[in-house]
């Protein structure tokens, strides 16, 4: 019974430790935009706000330690691409200061402990529906010891679009399609007996010779062609010149090779009675019409 409250004890101590570590390690973030209003076309700032955990420091988005060299993660702000926004050089620190740290052997540039990071990335504005979404990527360490950045996906939103003069176009929400405006033309009154809709009944199709009418007004028939371009003839086939057709080709798959030699075999299994022919050819005769 001791045994297991002291396991219980622990893995209930471990839990509360993690958690507790885990909540430490967290980085509190800010973002949004810099301006409040813009139209279509304009370039405005993203900013980003990171309050580290007391005695940690984040890296910035730079650093000189060279190609294939240990290095921190550099800080890199991920955005969904879409057709609303254009990206502008890329993310630029603010307030960070270049500093030699003997585990990664170069130099690096980083914000100090208890430093808040600040980042900021320019976009230019492609429609007055602008939809940006991302996060960020990067590290941040106390006394040797790193951790990655484990944040959401941001939405960043509280810019006002104008269309250029003094009308504020409002972000489309997500379950919001923008509609379409349909303009339809107004009727002529004095064409209506040409637009009108006739109700007539079923159209009957005369089974007639097609016609044409040339360019100079001339009539006449068409003629049936066959694929080659000549008149086609229209031949007429009895029923006995098939079935004539049918019986020599039934003799002549007579001669194959897989007949032939059946045709003794069959005569004398009829014939083998010598004494009753009759019945034999009777037999062979209703084999064969069968």
């Amino acid at each position: 019974m001791r045994i297991k409250l002291r396991i219980l004890s622990l893995i209930t101590l471990l839990l509360v430790s993690l958690t507790a570590f885990g909540q430490m390690e967290e980085a509190k973030w800010k973002y949004g935009f810099v301006q409040k209003e813009a139209k279509v076309g304009d370039v405005v700032e993203i900013y980003l706000e990171g309050t580290p955990p007391k005695g940690w420091h984040i890296y910035s988005s730079k650093n000189e330690c060279g190609a294939g060299a240990p290095a921190p993660t550099l800080a890199e702000l991920v955005l969904t691409k879409n057709s609303s926004f254009e990206l502008i050089g890329g993310l630029s620190a603010i307030g960070d200061h270049k500093k030699y740290e003997e585990d990664f052997e170069c130099e690096v540039y980083l914000f100090n402990d208890n430093q808040v990071a600040k980042f900021k990335q320019k976009v230019k504005v492609l429609s007055p529906n602008l939809e940006i979404k991302g996060y960020l990527n990067g590290q941040m360490c106390i006394d040797g010891r790193c951790i990655q950045f484990n944040l959401p996906d941001w939405t960043f939103e509280g810019l006002k679009i104008t269309d250029g003069g003094s009308q504020i176009i409002e972000p489309v929400a997500k379950d919001e399609d923008p509609k379409e405006e349909v303009v339809i033309d107004t009727m002529d009154s004095s064409n209506t007996a040409d637009t009108a809709i006739k109700e007539e009944g079923p159209t009957v199709v005369e089974n007639k010779t097609p016609s044409y009418k040339s360019d100079n007004g001339e009539k006449g028939t068409c003629v049936p062609k066959t694929f080659d371009g000549q008149n086609a003839k229209k031949e007429k086939e009895s029923y006995w010149g098939l079935f004539l057709l049918a019986l020599a080709a039934g003799f002549v798959a007579l001669l194959t090779p897989c007949v032939f030699p059946m045709i003794p075999m069959t005569v004398s299994f009829f014939m083998k009675d010598k004494k009753a022919k009759g019945k034999g050819i009777r037999d062979g005769l209703i084999f064969g019409f069968s």
